[in-house]
Order: structure tokens, then sequence, then C-alpha cells
């Protein structure tokens, strides 16, 4: 039988696919908290990754701050028990770390006044080794060993 171009790729697609989420993929633990009402209960879901955001604005000097702040941020989407859109408290924790990480440093912001994108062009200091440590779930501190002590 005889293949039509791009045939038969599923394979090479996933193999590709595993040794990208294998090397550069982690895993958030993310929550999401209704600001405006006690009655919702708080969501757990856990999101994939290929890379961290780092968002650069006035008050960024280091990669490591950008980074927290990315992982907390608020949200707006629709809130089924107060029937309309509603602010929601998001945080996640690193649940898995891949053995390569890559970040995003967004440096580009949404101008209101102007209605224009502006890029920000201030230096960002970050380290050639970086420990995410403090980024990571609590279970995820508990699997890994801080550099510098020593395991029990």
């Amino acid at each position: 039988s005889e293949f039509l171009p791009g045939e038969g790729s599923t394979t090479s697609e996933t193999v590709r696919s595993t040794f990208i989420q294998q090397y550069f993929g982690g895993e958030n633990t993310t929550t999401l908290k209704c600001s405006e009402t006690e009655e919702e209960p708080e969501t757990k879901s856990i999101e994939k990754w290929t890379q961290l955001r780092c968002h650069i604005n006035q008050d960024v000097r280091y990669m490591q701050l950008g980074l927290t702040m990315g992982l907390k941020e608020n949200i707006e989407k629709t809130s089924p028990i107060l029937g309309r859109n509603a602010v929601y408290a998001k945080t996640s924790l690193v649940s898995r770390l891949p053995a390569y990480l890559t970040i995003n440093f967004i440096r580009f912001f949404y101008k209101e006044k102007e209605n224009i994108n502006a890029k920000v062009l201030k230096d960002i200091k970050f380290p050639m080794s970086y420990d995410a440590y403090d980024l990571c779930s609590p279970e995820l501190k508990d699997k890994l060993t801080r550099p510098g002590t020593l395991s029990s």
C-alpha cells in the first residue's frame, strides 16, 4: 500500500513530543480561588509547560522575582456561583522540574493609554546556574536536596 505525504509521521512526532516533554517539560500544581466569594471552593489542577515565564516590569530587577511573580497572578473568568465574571487568584508551584529549564523573558506589555505594545528595555540579572528550589511544591521539595546540604 502507498502512503500519502505526511502519513506515518505520527510515530516520529510522538517520539519528538516525548523527548521534548522528558527533557524540557515541567508541571505546575495550580490552585484557583475566587477572590470575590468564599462560597466557591478552590480548584486544583496540573498544568504542563515547556518554559517558565519571567514577567519583566518596573519592579523586576532579578530573574527570581520575575519567575515568582509569574507563578502568582489574578485572572478573570466566569464564576458559576456568582453567574458573572469574577477575579480569581491563580497560584502555581512547580511539581515537576525538567532536565533543562527554559525561561521566557517577557519584555512586552500593553500601554492602554496609547493602545500600543511597548518593550521593556531593562537589564535583568540572572545567574548562569539557577536553583529553582524556591519555586517548587512541598512534595517536590521533599524529593530534592538543597544544594550544599547532605541528604539523610
